[in-house]
């Protein structure tokens, strides 16, 4: 499930959308190291295990350690990434009246 949570993520899907992809996707099936044959998810059982990777101490190791082991392999340098996305400015917040209308 720590693998799908990663792809989902990297994939920037909803949960319905990884729950659609896990059920039909036949590459998913063979990155997550999973047999052919009946696989079935729903957006809910996504939410409990995103829970789970949230509050449980071990889980959030396993997380942070495949995330870094990751990073490694990939040789990516996430020393300027940003961890928020509250950098966003609308322009409408410095349109007057006249201006909104025009």
């Amino acid at each position: 499930m720590a693998g799908m949570m990663l792809i989902m993520e990297f994939e920037d899907w909803t949960k319905e959308e990884a729950a659609q992809a896990y059920m039909c996707h036949v590459d998913l099936w063979y990155v997550l190291n999973m047999g052919p044959g009946m696989h079935g998810m729903s957006g809910r059982t996504l939410e409990r295990y995103q829970r789970i990777f949230r509050e449980d101490e071990l889980a959030q190791l396993v997380m942070h350690d495949v995330t870094s082991r990751l990073v490694a392999l990939l040789e990516q340098d996430i020393s300027k990434q940003r961890l928020d996305s509250t950098h966003v400015f609308s322009d409408m917040a410095t349109f007057g009246r006249t201006r909104m209308m025009g």
